[in-house]
């Protein structure tokens, strides 16, 4: 090995060192506009090991023609890639190309005859222009994934429209601060989103060859296949802890993660083992403590069943809704609470002013996604608010305070499998008066014949949410997707309304008669359970109406 080739290698060995590189990535399909900077200095050094360091270096792929020989002696200071490659090989009468994110170099004459050999057998066959109207997917969405199978006198544009975006509820414009003040027309429990309206289509214009055009309607075709639906049911229940331990369910409000072998430490339920799944326990400071379960098979209909038959439940909504995959879900049922501001002029004078409208209520929202294997991923966010106490501020502007309990969690589930989060625990203060028949009502020597009791009822929010996937090849025109999303196949999982219905009539009966008994503190119980049950039963409301009169009297 001679002396000058020795000395080219050793200059190759710093090149390594030499090369640096600006901070901006380096996509091999867009070499003519890299912005990375080379330092490079070698002499007498054989080209295509250059080329092979600096593939390297950059992570080409490279492709080098077998005619592509010699030595190379060049300096070059913080040029860029592309600059490089044109210094190295046209100094040679070498060039390169890059075609699929491949980098292939070879003598110039042999590049620029099959670039003419290519545009001549494009040349021979016509250009046409066609629209695609697509069925489902977005045409800007597919475009990029289009625009690769283009040959090189082909072009692609969307033909746009604008939609508008939906709406988002009053909650989440009143967490992202951007509610407004109680002018004309707003208020409303959903509001438009912010953005207005976005451009939408469902055509493309495509103008290439024949056969590229074909071949791009042949992809489109495997592509926009109509998206699967999924039936969410869910039903979000309100139950005293006792009721839960009663039936040998258990939301521990102080627990430790279980292990591989424990299945009870945070959540039993005992019905012949059918529970399945590992709990998940978070805590904060304010002594919440979430906890997630799957429930799969009759059992599910067990606990709700035995949940619902017990009048200390109460079922705050029971929503249902069918959603495209991938798409959100959301319910609210609830009411606009106002919120006023107060503002103190220079003089001191308080002027008080509508701010916005706080939602209260129940809320759910549910993004589910199907998975490869038919499961069903689910990002969840389950919301009970209430208002609580009113505080007054130093301005003597008096607001309330909004109890709310959420969670927010994603789960994976098997299709038709429910997922039950409880935890969601709230203290309810409730005060009892005792008075004795007659003489408890006389007025002053009454109140020594009177016993006031304070208790306090530890309530525990249960969600239950089962997805069911609805194939894309039964639409809701076919008697059984109408029967899913209505709920006549599941009809006897909800068999115990009948029951139910019962109950608030024995109920009615007794204090019916209690009533007529002069048994006043008896039919009041029994009105008030009533309405545990059904709080919208007119006659219970009646007659505790005409209790609180007689006992006025």
């Amino acid at each position: 090995m001679t002396k000058p080739i020795q000395f080219g290698f050793v200059f190759l060995m710093v090149l390594a060192l030499t090369v640096s590189q600006a901070q901006a990535d380096y996509s091999p399909s867009t070499v003519q506009s890299d912005d990375s900077l080379v330092t490079l200095d070698v002499q007498q050094t054989d080209i295509r090991s250059v080329l092979n360091l600096l593939a390297e270096q950059y992570d080409l792929n490279m492709v080098i023609d077998d005619d592509v020989t010699g030595l190379i002696t060049i300096r070059l200071q913080d040029v860029s890639l592309h600059g490089a490659l044109q210094a190295i090989l046209l100094s040679h009468g070498y060039d390169y190309e890059t075609v699929d994110n491949i980098v292939r170099i070879a003598p110039t004459e042999v590049l620029a005859g099959e670039r003419v050999i290519r545009q001549e057998r494009q040349g021979i066959e016509p250009l046409v222009s066609e629209v695609i109207t697509l069925q489902y997917l977005d045409a800007s969405d597919i475009r990029p994934a289009i625009e690769a199978l283009l040959s090189e006198r082909g072009s692609i544009s969307v033909v746009e429209r604008k939609n508008f975006t939906g709406f988002q509820f009053g909650a989440q414009a009143v967490q992202t601060g951007s509610s407004t003040s109680g002018a004309a027309g707003e208020g409303l429990i959903r509001d438009r989103r912010k953005g207005d309206s976005t451009a939408r289509s469902r055509f493309l214009l495509v103008t290439d060859t024949r056969s590229h055009v074909e071949r791009i309607k042949s992809v489109i075709r495997n592509v926009d296949v109509r998206p699967p639906q999924i039936l969410i049911d869910a039903k979000i229940l309100e139950v005293e802890t006792d009721t839960l331990e009663d039936l040998g369910i258990e939301f521990d409000s102080q627990v430790t993660p279980p292990t591989e072998n424990d299945h009870n430490s945070v959540l039993n339920f005992d019905f012949n083992q059918g529970v399945s799944g590992k709990t998940f326990p978070t805590s904060s400071d304010q002594g919440l403590n979430v906890q997630f379960q799957k429930i799969i098979g009759e059992n599910f209909q067990a606990v709700l069943h035995a949940l619902l038959q017990d009048e200390r439940t109460r079922t705050l909504s029971s929503p249902r809704i069918l959603v495209l995959d991938g798409q959100e879900a959301a319910i609210l049922v609830g009411e606009q609470f106002p919120i006023f501001e107060s503002t103190v002029s220079d003089q001191g004078t308080a002027t008080e002013s509508l701010s916005f409208f706080q939602p209260i209520g129940i809320s759910l929202q549910v993004i589910p996604q199907i998975t490869a294997d038919n499961n069903i991923q689910m990002i969840i966010h389950p919301t009970v608010s209430s208002v609580g106490n009113f505080v007054t501020g130093s301005t003597g502007l008096t607001q309330p305070r909004i109890n709310i309990r959420e969670a927010d969690t994603q789960v994976l589930v098997k299709n038709s499998e429910t997922l039950v989060i409880g935890g969601l625990l709230e203290d309810i203060t409730v005060e009892s008066e005792f008075k004795v028949p007659i003489l408890g009502y006389i007025p002053y020597l009454g109140k020594l014949f009177t016993r006031t009791r304070t208790d306090v009822d530890q309530r525990n929010l249960i969600v239950f949410i089962t997805p069911q996937i609805i194939s894309p090849d039964v639409g809701l025109s076919d008697k059984r997707a109408k029967e899913a999303f209505l709920g006549i196949v599941d009809s006897d999982r909800y068999g115990f309304l009948h029951e139910r219905r019962e109950n608030v009539k024995t109920h009615i009966q007794e204090g019916v008669r209690a009533f007529h008994l002069g048994d006043y503190e008896v039919a009041r119980q029994a009105f008030e359970r009533v309405l545990r049950l059904d709080d919208q039963n007119q006659t219970a409301r009646e007659y505790l109406n005409k209790i609180y009169n007689a006992l006025r009297n």
